[in-house]
């Protein structure tokens, strides 16, 4: 069936924004397997299941560009030229097969080498200025490992941050880490591996495609399926995909649905791009059970507490509330300032304000890097903290620096431990369970697939911020609908929810609106309820229920 890219069904659990653009053509297509795997074929073991740690955030280095056995050496060089005409062009020919330009186009294209077989592409010269394109018309290769291997080499030698590597003719497939092809009848899947320039994609041939319904299914967990079909041309460039110079409406994502019997389409629009980290994780996500889970889970902080700010200008006495739930004085607290953008983050004005506030230590944490992440050295300062803020910025980068890295877990022990974890804007919204506006190519997109998951302080719900000066009430609402047994709370700027148990208490200039009860099933259009609290107000998430100013907190049942 055929769908808009807006909903995805089936992916983490629901429907959720892929995003609201993507490649540009419909002869692209990028299948999202929960299983990739081969039938018939003993290649289970050969093609490993991928997780989140198998997927660099940044994509791939440098830009590629994969042309379409049809595409015209005119086109490809248009593409070239629009994106940067300034880089010098050398074309490499390799293998004895139909030579890429004519003899009237040779001069008007740039210098033309030419290797008669793989093996021997290390003696090309190469313009030494950067950033230089690199177009290589190529043969298949051939099987013999050492051959694969020295282009390998070779490969990496050539192509830096700023090359542009553009490919065209049979070496195509070899550029994904696994080649598929299909026997007659839709027979068994036979692997081959490919040279992985093109991480975590397995190459399945147009012609396997041509009906996807009764194309032998492939089977390898996290794994992405891609088919370019012959007119068309795939830009990678970092972590971002495009189909450049297609026609609209002409690319899909075929998603197999979690029990393998049929497929969803999604339509692309052209002229957008689409972000290759994100396909990824949703394949890897397609792994895991449904996201969120189906109960309704009340939202309790068994230990410690929580300050949750909904962005702006943090007044003095929420970062003051911060400090004191901290430690005050003999407070340690660690500052992550990873969803900020620029180059120096751990420079953050948050680290100021709260050493004026009067924390007692306060140090900062960042990484880019996974394997960093990962590490107990990284790690340390949060063993002995006592307070943890998260600053503002973008919530996908804390997703892409630390889901599933063992800096989630240290967090929560800080609260078990009895201590405080606190963020503002960014920092609110990575506090929830469901992880709202995580598209990494624009907040405007509530449920991106890949990046639903927050580090969940606050279980069972969803968390949005700038709430009401940014008129995002009916977007909350989308995902309430969506999502009924999330509480969705709505924080406005500088303001708090301070949550201790079960109960959470405003601070701050604004408000706190709660999306707590059941929508009407019988009428998805009905007004939904909600509670909109004031400061000095609180709620009480296990009984549902808001109190006035100056109300005794309600007990919490896990306390008594």
């Amino acid at each position: 069936m055929r769908r808009s890219v807006g909903h995805l069904d089936g992916v983490g659990g629901g429907s959720c924004d892929v995003q609201r653009s993507g490649f540009q053509s419909l002869v692209t297509w990028i299948a999202l397997s929960g299983l990739l795997g081969c039938v018939g074929a003993s290649v289970g073991a050969d093609v490993p299941p991928l997780s989140i740690d198998d997927i660099a955030p940044e994509g791939i280095r440098g830009a590629m560009l994969l042309c379409g056995r049809d595409c015209t050496p005119a086109a490809i060089r248009e593409v070239i030229s629009h994106q940067d005409e300034s880089r010098p062009l050398t074309i490499l020919e390799v293998g004895s097969g139909e030579p890429l330009l004519g003899s009237d186009e040779t001069d008007s294209f740039g210098p033309l080498q030419h290797c008669d077989q793989w093996g021997t592409v290390e003696t090309v010269s190469l313009p030494e200025k950067r950033p230089r394109t690199i177009w290589i018309h190529g043969a298949a290769l051939p099987t013999e490992l050492a051959v694969r291997a020295k282009l390998d080499r070779w490969l990496d030698r050539i192509c830096d941050d700023e090359t542009w590597l553009v490919v065209s003719g049979d070496v195509i497939p070899e550029m994904c880490a696994w080649v598929a092809t299909s026997g007659p009848n839709a027979g068994p899947v036979q692997l081959s591996r490919g040279l992985g320039r093109l991480p975590g994609v397995i190459w399945r041939p147009a012609n396997s495609m041509r009906n996807a319904n009764r194309a032998a299914p492939l089977n390898a967990p996290g794994w992405l399926q891609l088919t370019l079909h012959p007119q068309e041309m795939l830009l990678v460039r970092g972590r971002q995909m495009i189909a450049p110079a297609a026609e609209q409406g002409r690319t899909v994502f075929r998603i197999y649905a979690a029990e393998q019997t049929s497929l969803d389409t999604i339509a692309i629009d052209a002229d957008q791009p689409t972000d290759f980290t994100q396909l990824r994780r949703i394949a890897v996500s397609r792994n895991s059970p449904p996201f969120p889970p189906a109960e309704r889970r009340t939202p309790r902080v068994e230990q410690g507490s929580l300050v949750i700010v909904g962005g702006g200008r943090i007044p003095d006495e929420i970062l003051d509330r911060f400090v004191e739930l901290s430690g005050g004085p003999a407070s340690q607290i660690v500052v992550i300032p990873t969803a900020s953008d620029g180059e120096h983050p751990e420079r953050h004005q948050d680290v100021e304000r709260l050493r004026a506030a009067g924390a007692g230590q306060v140090t900062t944490l960042h990484t880019r890097d996974r394997s960093l992440a990962n590490s107990a050295e990284f790690l340390a300062p949060l063993t002995q903290a006592s307070g943890v803020w998260f600053t503002g910025g973008r919530q996908w980068r804390l997703v892409d620096a630390y889901e599933e890295t063992p800096l989630v877990a240290a967090c929560h022990a800080v609260l078990e431990r009895g201590g405080a974890i606190g963020g503002s804007s960014a920092g609110a919204t990575i506090q929830g369970d469901y992880l709202v506006r995580g598209h990494p190519l624009g907040n405007t997109v509530m449920m991106a697939a890949g990046y639903e998951r927050g580090f969940a302080f606050l279980p069972g719900t969803a968390i949005d911020q700038h709430f009401t000066q940014r008129k995002r009430e009916a977007d909350l609402e989308a995902v309430k609908r969506r999502h009924p047994q999330l509480v969705c709370l709505g924080i406005d700027e500088g303001t708090a929810l301070v949550v201790q148990g079960t109960s959470g208490e405003v601070l701050g200039a604004g408000s706190v609106t709660l999306y707590d009860g059941e929508p009407d099933a019988d009428d998805p259009q009905a007004v939904l309820s909600r509670s909109v609290l004031q400061p000095g107000e609180r709620y009480d998430f296990d009984a549902q229920t808001a109190h006035g100013r100056g109300d005794a907190p309600p007990p919490d049942p896990a306390q008594e």
